[in-house]
C-alpha cells in the first residue's frame, strides 16, 4: 500500500507530487522499485516510522492490554463494553460475565 501510495499517487514526489502513475500490481512492483530505488527506501522508512509509532502505542497502553488479554483468557469472549471500559482505563468487570448487568 505504501508502494502504491507513492507510486501512483506521487506522494511525497517533490515538485512532481501528486502526479498519477498507476497501481503497481504484483506483477509490475518488481520492476518499478528496480527503476526507483528511492522508492524502495522511502517505503522501508514509511514502515519503519509505522512500525515504531505503533510499538511505541503498544508499550504505552501494554498494561491495558494485558488486563484485556487476561479478560480474554478467564473468559474466552470480552463484550465491547467491558472491552472498551478496560482499553480506555476504567475498572475491569468484576467476575461477572462479560457485559452482564450491573
Amino acid at each position: 500500500m505504501a508502494a502504491a501510495a507513492l507510486q501512483a499517487y506521487g506522494l511525497g514526489d517533490g515538485a512532481d507530487g501528486l502526479l498519477w502513475r498507476g497501481i503497481p500490481t504484483p506483477d509490475t512492483l518488481a520492476a518499478t522499485l528496480a527503476l526507483r530505488p528511492d522508492m524502495g527506501n522511502r517505503v522501508s522508512a514509511l514502515l519503519a516510522t509505522a512500525y515504531a509509532e505503533a510499538t511505541a502505542e503498544i508499550l504505552r497502553c501494554r498494561e491495558r492490554l494485558e488486563t484485556l488479554a487476561r479478560l480474554l483468557v478467564e473468559h474466552e469472549t470480552v463484550g465491547g463494553a467491558d472491552a472498551e471500559a478496560v482499553l480506555t482505563g476504567g475498572d475491569p468487570p468484576s467476575d461477572r460475565p462479560p457485559d452482564a448487568p450491573g
